[in-house]
């Protein structure tokens, strides 16, 4: 792996471990032993190495997105699939990245903001079709409505006056939240299919 990507992969590591605030230049440069120097080679300043941690992280969670829709059998197993995606990286990731990321540095918030009402209103959006076209979810549904209520609960879990880390687990507050929002949209017949699916989960949990 090149330097540069080496300092941009255990950057976003220290960055969803410890927060972005919290990590410094020289923890950094510790972490990988290299000087300042070096690492200003290819970052001019911190705003720029978070800027593209984000970028490289997007872009994972687009390739991620990808994989389940293809690995899925249906619109179910996709967002089990998803979920598994997404335990493995909120198990060690602090929910105090979304305060620092916005208060700090507004114009990466901005754009992970962009990026979330963009990309995954299109992910959630067609796997409602698809789930309704399949008969697993209710044909009621209002889907731009619905897709916006789970966008909006995705990183719910990261508010720390609703769920304080101190108090709750970010993975738990995750898949309750998650698991609410299938049971609200799904017919018997997607209902038993999430019973199914629960339990391989937990097999190989």
């Amino acid at each position: 792996m090149e330097l540069k990507d080496r300092i941009l992969h255990k950057s976003l590591e220290l960055f969803t471990k410890f927060g972005f605030r919290a990590v410094t230049m020289d923890e950094i440069c510790n972490q990988i032993g290299i000087s300042k120097k070096t690492i200003y080679q290819f970052y001019s300043d911190k705003d720029t190495l978070v800027d593209e941690c984000m970028e490289l992280d997007m872009c994972n969670g687009k390739s991620e997105c990808t994989i389940a829709a293809e690995m899925a059998e249906n619109a179910v197993d996709e967002i089990f699939i998803t979920l598994e995606f997404i335990n493995q990286e909120f198990k060690d990731l602090n929910p105090i990245v979304m305060h620092d990321l916005k208060k700090f540095y507004p114009a990466t918030f901005t754009k992970l903001n962009d990026h979330i009402n963009k990309f995954y209103y299109s992910v959630i959006y067609t796997n409602l079709e698809k789930g309704i076209s399949d008969g697993l979810y209710r044909k009621d549904l209002d889907l731009d409505v619905i897709t916006k209520f789970r966008l909006n609960t995705i990183f719910l879990g990261f508010d720390q006056n609703a769920y304080p880390s101190d108090k709750y687990n970010l993975v738990k507050v995750t898949e309750t939240l998650l698991e609410h929002f299938l049971y609200g949209i799904v017919t018997e017949k997607g209902l038993k299919l999430i019973n199914q699916y629960k339990k391989r989960y937990q097999k190989h949990d």
